[in-house]
């Protein structure tokens, strides 16, 4: 038989096992908790971090900002996730796919003119309420919205005001000519049409291809169409503008305009359109109607074209490309002129491009996981003036959209665009 005093020390030993025990349960559920981080997950199509790019290093941006955010929030953890290569097709099908199976991540790339036809399904959160939050990242802000060169994101915004995803750059257009070319021939970049046509018919007479056109995927007769029409329609774009949204000619305006005679394709101004088109076509290189823009750039690089219309993205691929052997330089759609149709008019050639590059949109998975104000505070933190241009310089792709963020020199060539303005018809 155990002594009583004995008895009484194993029990004490006992006690102070188990006070041990819970003490390190409590231990480990703590460290738990610390290591069960809010997750964000994102997709970026333009600024993935820390992945092999051709011609250059990695970038680093987007990650050094993210983990400036979690030094801030420790309770949170950011994830890029990374998707196979795919184009704007496969990867809107990618998209509804995963919308529709719940698995979608909690912030991911699309254009809000594209996803606002998912209203009713209830997949992406209207940030256009949040804008008008402070950006609590910056003293003395009062109005997230004043950060951002407003124009561009209005021109995103649905019929019904709401802006289902959130832009964090500028896209621009540009012509890229081969100056080597050009100077054999004693030509320079155009300022009018007619000076264009004229450049184009030379060229061909001394036995280069003109111009680089594509129509498999419609973006080069997208874009010309759009800028035309903005042209020749210029006089009348007021009153076809009469839903409070100045400078925009929605879908349902338009639709409006057609109604009330102002638009018609029977017009002659729209038949002009048509014309020039045709006209322009004579120099396009054979093949274009099989072609891509990515084609275009491949053999624009290698000598077998003078020009092409790109994107701003182009510009570091075609810059630091080592099949290229000659100078580039770069010229915005000239103006049409009385001299090349009778219903030129002094407006200016609006751009095609605008806030359609890298748009954030906050998904139905955010709603259900209650992590919205997150994702909206990261948003807002990737907004900061000096963050934006971080991330937006180092890819040299595109032009910040936060005013007070510095341009690229890079990009410079695309900034007289803007005092023109983007195309007010989105039709």
């Amino acid at each position: 038989m155990i002594p009583y005093r004995f008895a009484r020390l194993d029990r004490g030993i006992a006690n102070r096992i188990l006070w041990l025990v819970l003490v390190s349960l409590c231990v480990v559920m703590a460290a738990g908790v610390v290591h069960a981080a809010e997750e964000i997950r994102i997709v970026t199509r333009n600024y993935l971090p820390n992945v092999p790019q051709p011609g250059r290093e990695p970038l680093k941006a987007m990650a050094e900002v993210k983990e400036a955010y979690e030094k801030l929030h420790k309770d949170v953890k950011i994830t890029f996730v990374e998707l196979p290569e795919m184009n704007e097709q496969e990867y809107m099908a990618w998209l509804v796919s995963q919308a529709a199976g719940e698995t979608i991540p909690h912030i991911v790339w699309g254009h809000a003119t594209q996803i606002e036809q998912y209203e009713a399904d209830g997949w992406f959160v209207d940030l256009m309420p949040y804008l008008s939050e402070p950006n609590p990242y910056i003293e003395g802000n009062e109005t997230w919205f004043d950060l951002f060169y407003q124009k561009p994101v209005e021109l995103r915004r649905s019929p019904n005001g709401a802006l289902w995803s959130l832009p964090i750059d500028l896209v621009a257009t540009i012509m890229y000519y081969n100056k080597d070319v050009f100077a054999a021939s004693g030509l320079t970049a155009p300022e009018t049409w007619a000076e264009f046509m004229l450049v184009q018919q030379k060229l061909m007479a001394a036995g280069e291809t003109p111009f680089l056109f594509e129509l498999k995927d419609w973006v080069n007769f997208s874009w010309i169409f759009r800028v035309l029409l903005s042209h020749f329609y210029a006089p009348v774009i007021s009153d076809m503008d009469v839903l409070g949204n100045p400078g925009q000619v929605s879908a349902e305006e338009f639709a409006r305009a057609y109604q009330k005679g102002l638009f018609s394709a029977t017009q002659e101004q729209h038949r002009e359109i048509y014309r020039i088109i045709k006209e322009w076509s004579e120099f396009w290189a054979p093949g274009y109607v099989s072609s891509t823009m990515q084609l275009s750039r491949e053999k624009f690089l290698r000598g077998q074209g003078a020009m092409y219309w790109g994107i701003s993205a182009d510009t570091p691929v075609v810059m630091s490309s080592e099949n290229r052997d000659f100078e580039v330089g770069t010229f915005y759609v000239p103006q049409m002129t009385k001299e090349s149709s009778p219903y030129a008019n002094e407006s200016p050639m609006h751009m095609v491009g605008g806030a359609s590059g890298e748009q954030f949109a906050i998904t139905a998975t955010a709603v259900r996981e209650g992590k919205v104000e997150r994702c909206v505070d990261f948003l807002k933190f990737i907004t900061v003036p000096e963050n934006n241009n971080l991330i937006v310089s180092e890819a040299e792709k595109l032009l910040p959209i936060i005013q007070g963020a510095p341009v690229p020199s890079i990009m410079e060539p695309f900034m007289p665009q803007f005092e023109a303005g983007v195309s007010p018809l989105i039709v």
